[in-house]
């Protein structure tokens, strides 16, 4: 076994291994490696028994010893006990018997949780194990104590009780999930799992991010690395040689698909819930060809890519997430967040060098967000300033020719010359003042105000503008 120190380098090296596998990721060995284990004070520890189980098992029968779950803080919280259920029902030693046992009060215990103040859906899923551990623990003839079964029986058809009149809560009927999805002859919670998850991307509700991620928390699936079993599920609908069009409609093809809120918040729920480890993406066909196209885009369209501003920081963080998660690698996603720092660092020396007082406020967020990168800066605000502070800074050499060099006064001087911009735009030149006019045809004659006037104007209006200058004033 690895000499570790700590059950964060223990669970570091566990998940270094954790890839598409449910068995021999640590090299245990005996048994004394499952009690320094067991010994293990962390609120995953049963992960790490469930993707050890091969070889947990084999030290268990070959050294005819069991595992005894004791009730504890940990054992109550719901991805625990989601391993813990799959641990037990696996059926592996000698005779036909789970290795894990437990008693009568560790199921009262997870029985009394659903006394407390929790979610319907929480629910719903702990009385499906409640039901799961009582069934197993009627098959444990040496550890099952008769004095309990009046009590067991209450519990258990109080909570079939509730099972069945779970399908009537509004937000089941709102998902779609049936009673013919659950056999109370056969409860089984990874295929609960499974049907959820199915259904949230098959209904298309990935793409409606409070009602999935309140569904998506409540089954407490970031905590969860999937199983096999859950895994090629999920994978089939992703992956599948048919074109469904609730896989269509969250394809990547250009650009602006990134920016595209629905897309957003599919990728985010999906990476965040479900697909956590970056393996899965090298696994999935349409994931991989997704990864493909927004590496070119960041590699061959950056500029652009890092122009974009989203309506909220939130969704804004989202979108950072699914970037990030898709590059894999620090040097793309490095390249992205560069593109904006730059621009964030441009409009922060515009700041400053035009002494807007109004913006000393913004200067100092600024500066901490470029020194101390913090997610909860909204810069896509100041992405939007810094596509106006640019126009400005192509224009103001005009500008300052038109209305003359008030800094004070930029951004109203910029007002006008939009108002005036769109007038040649249009081509409506009757519309300007003859002052005006009179002043931008000498400039447009100025063959050195050519570059100048061409980051403002296209050759058509550019070549339209100079054709229509007053013969009577075509000197400088």
């Amino acid at each position: 076994m690895p000499k570790k120190s700590s059950f964060s380098s223990l669970y570091e090296y566990h998940h270094i291994f954790l890839n598409l596998q449910e068995d021999s990721i640590l090299p245990l060995s005996k048994i004394s490696h499952l009690e320094s284990l067991f010994k293990l004070n962390h609120s995953q520890k049963y992960e790490i028994f469930y993707f050890n189980k091969s070889n947990i098992n084999k030290i268990l029968n070959d050294s005819k010893q069991m595992i005894y779950i004791k009730s504890n803080k940990f054992t109550k919280d719901l991805f625990n006990l989601f391993y813990i259920i799959l641990l037990v029902k696996d059926k592996t030693n000698i005779s036909n018997l789970s290795n894990y046992i437990y008693n009568f009060k560790f199921i009262e215990d997870i029985n009394e949780i659903l006394h407390n103040n929790v979610s319907e859906m929480k629910k719903f899923i702990l009385s499906i194990i409640v039901i799961e551990l009582i069934d197993n623990y009627r098959t444990l003839k040496d550890f099952y104590d008769d004095k309990f079964s009046k009590k067991l029986e209450e519990i258990y058809n109080v909570n079939i009780k509730f099972i069945s009149n779970f399908f009537k809560n509004n937000l089941i009927l709102e998902l779609g999930l049936d009673k013919k999805d659950i056999t109370l002859d056969n409860l089984d919670i990874e295929n609960i799992y499974i049907r959820i998850i199915k259904l949230l991307i098959e209904k298309e509700r990935l793409k409606d991010y409070e009602f999935s991620d309140n569904i998506l928390n409540e089954l407490d699936l970031q905590y969860i690395n999937l199983t096999k079993k859950i895994y090629f599920s999920i994978s089939s609908l992703l992956d599948s040689d048919q074109e469904f069009d609730y896989i269509n409609k969250y394809k990547i093809k250009k650009i602006d698909d990134l920016f595209d809120e629905n897309k957003i918040n599919f990728y985010y729920l999906l990476f965040k819930y479900i697909y956590k480890n970056k393996i899965y993406i090298y696994n999935s066909p349409f994931l991989f060809e997704t990864k493909k196209l927004i590496l070119n885009i960041i590699k061959f369209n950056g500029d652009k890519l890092s122009s974009f501003s989203l309506p909220n920081k939130q969704l804004q963080k989202r979108m950072n997430f699914v970037i990030e998660f898709f590059c894999d690698s620090k040097y793309y996603y490095r390249d992205y967040m560069t593109k904006i720092n730059g621009r964030l660092k441009d409009l922060l020396l515009y700041y400053k060098k035009n002494d807007f007082h109004t913006k000393n406020n913004d200067i100092i967020l600024i500066e901490k967000f470029l020194n101390d990168f913090n997610d909860e800066f909204d810069y896509g605000k100041y992405l939007k300033d810094f596509d106006k502070i640019k126009k400005i800074k192509d224009r103001e050499p005009i500008m300052n020719y038109l209305f003359g060099k008030q800094k004070h006064y930029l951004n109203d001087n910029f007002e006008m010359f939009e108002k005036i911009e769109r007038i040649i735009k249009d081509k409506k030149l009757k519309k300007l003042r003859k002052n005006i006019k009179s002043k931008l045809d000498k400039y447009f004659l100025s063959k050195d105000n050519k570059d100048i006037l061409l980051k403002i104007f296209t050759d058509e209006d550019y070549e339209y503008y100079i054709k229509n200058i007053d013969d009577n004033k075509n000197l400088i």
